[in-house]
């Protein structure tokens, strides 16, 4: 409310005429000065007073973003009031000199002074400024299941998959600002604690996670539960090698390589419920369980696991594991027996069918056809090996890797291959020219330990 004005004083005075004749007249009226301290208006140039600006209520708050480093007042007070702001003189109805906020509280005092000079009023308006914008999360966890990819607070969209007997979920949320507020599928949640649980169905379930800073900034995270019917996988480990790709419950095809150390193998399968019936290459494997070993030939072995529910739903997820044969060891020289075979050096080295005379270490390779069978390898000698090492040797005929026997190399490193034979007793056509398209390798490798 405005304070009382000033009323106006009529006086009368006497004047004196001419010619000794007297008269008087009405001064016009004074104005008092005014005892009015009250303020009109304020006005910020950033924020809004808290509560709406009333000039009987002299105390306000208001709240900045962190973003407002300054701001003015603008009061407006009755006239002839002389008005200060924080100290500095301010002509009615006009802005302050810009004030400067610290994060926090910032306290600026608006003194009114009358016309009389001795009535003051003062208002205060406390200015919050909020703390820079932090609408991030500092951690994400979930009662079941796992993220993916690990939570980082820059990462907002994320995974997870729960086995089917995972009907409901709760997420617990930590926001990076004490300051801010997070909400779960909209229900607001205690910072660090789990929200209300969260119903799954099978498939994907998109769960939204919203976090409010004190400025009124959102971010908003996504994760997106995946939770597996009855018949699907939630695991597969192979006791050697790795998954490739890695492991998900809705991909059914896997590979993997093993060395040729590698003789046998374990499957460890996981269920999505205790309810079904796990079988690898046939056997059952209980629950949480490790299949018997299975062995390894080597090249490419098929490893099944079928997974079957108690209304007699299946399905099969299947592993090609390859045992690789060994790596290749490069002989440094070849001496030929009384054969046929010449054997180049090479990782690799090329079997090539000429007419070699008894101790011939080279010769020239001539156009010509020779059926010959292959089912068979005679007395070529190979230098440069382990001393006293045992060691495999194979065959490859058109891709395919064949054994052809077992050696062991003396104490000078030499290995004698006498009449090693393979499983192959087919007759192939070998042309001696550089665009053969039929290639004979052998490949010598160590017997593992």
């Amino acid at each position: 409310m405005r304070g009382r004005r000033g009323r106006a004083l009529a006086m009368a005075l006497p004047m004196v005429l001419c010619c000794g004749v007297m008269a008087s007249f009405q001064a016009p009226p004074a104005l008092a000065l005014s005892s009015d301290a009250s303020l009109d208006l304020l006005a910020l140039s950033s924020g809004a007073l808290a509560p709406s600006f009333d000039s009987g209520i002299m105390t306000y708050t208001s709240v900045v973003t962190n973003t407002t480093a300054t701001l003015t007042v603008t009061p407006t007070a009755a006239p002839g009031a002389k008005v200060t702001v924080n100290g500095s003189a301010v002509v009615s109805g006009s802005a302050s000199p810009a004030i400067a906020l610290t994060v926090g509280a910032n306290a600026i005092t608006t003194v009114v002074t009358a016309g009389n000079g001795v009535t003051q009023r003062t208002y205060t308006v406390t200015v919050q400024r909020s703390t820079p914008a932090d609408p991030d999360l500092s951690g994400l966890k979930l009662s079941v299941g796992q993220l993916a990819p690990v939570f980082a607070k820059a990462t907002t969209l994320y995974s997870a998959e729960v086995p089917f007997s995972a009907d409901t979920i709760t997420l617990s949320p930590t926001p990076s600002a004490a300051s801010s507020t997070v909400k779960v599928n909209g229900s607001s949640v205690a910072p660090g604690t789990p929200s209300d649980p969260i119903d799954l169905a099978v498939g994907e379930n998109d769960i939204s996670i919203v976090v409010r800073a004190q400025d009124l900034s959102l971010k908003r995270y996504t994760v997106t539960v995946k939770r597996s019917s009855e018949v699907d996988l939630m695991g597969l480990r192979l006791s050697s090698g790795s998954l490739s790709p890695a492991f998900a419950s809705g991909i059914t095809e896997y590979t993997a390589t093993v060395p040729d150390a590698t003789k046998a193998i374990t499957v460890t399968p996981t269920g999505s419920s205790a309810l079904v019936t796990i079988r690898v290459n046939g056997a059952v494997v209980p629950a949480g369980g490790t299949s018997g070993e299975i062995p390894l030939a080597t090249g490419p072995n098929t490893i099944t696991t079928v997974v079957t529910t108690a209304d007699n739903h299946t399905k099969t997820t299947t592993v090609v594991v390859t045992r690789s044969p060994g790596a290749a060891v490069a002989p440094a020289g070849v001496h030929l027996g009384g054969g046929v075979w010449l054997v180049r050096s090479g990782d690799f080295s090329r079997l090539k069918v000429t007419r070699a005379a008894a101790g011939a270490t080279s010769l020239p390779i001539k156009k010509q056809t020779v059926r010959a069978p292959l089912n068979r390898l005679v007395a070529p000698r190979v230098r440069n090996l382990t001393p006293r090492t045992a060691y495999r040797v194979f065959v490859r005929i058109n891709g395919s890797w064949i054994p052809a026997g077992s050696v062991r190399a003396g104490r000078q490193g030499v290995a004698s291959l006498p009449a090693l034979r393979f499983q192959n007793t087919g007759r192939y056509r070998i042309k001696l020219k550089a665009s053969d398209r039929t290639k004979l390798y052998m490949r010598i490798v160590a017997h593992p330990a």
